[in-house]
């Protein structure tokens, strides 16, 4: 409901600002990315993805561009997964590219929840 939507923000929010622990990693196949695991508590972690915008010539410029935030929820699909490989993200599940992803034009930002 609107109680995790209102978590999942904040969670973003913090993670963007370097408030929270985050162990993340870059690259994966052609695309400037960040993936990984947000603390949520000792025994909770919640995994996001990032896809910058493809259409910079520098990473930096990616700030100029708005932040897409997808949530998809329910039994079997996961924003990362799903969301991913089978709706918005730049690539197939079988690793080859998808033309027509958001991330052409917005950063990407998937996370999977709840927690």
């Amino acid at each position: 409901g609107a109680g995790v939507v209102v978590v999942d923000f904040l969670l973003i929010l913090a993670v963007l600002s370097g408030v929270c622990y985050v162990s993340g990693r870059k690259g994966f196949l052609d695309w400037n990315q960040e993936y990984g695991f947000v603390d949520v508590r000792s025994d909770a972690h919640m995994f996001y993805w990032m896809f910058y915008v493809q259409n910079v010539t520098k990473i930096e410029e990616a700030s100029k561009f708005p932040i897409v935030i997808w949530l998809q929820g329910g039994p079997g699909g996961s924003s990362t997964g799903y969301g991913n490989f089978y709706e918005i993200g730049p690539y197939y599940v079988n690793k080859t590219y998808r033309t027509t992803t958001w991330a052409n034009y917005v950063n990407l930002l998937l996370i999977d929840n709840p927690v």
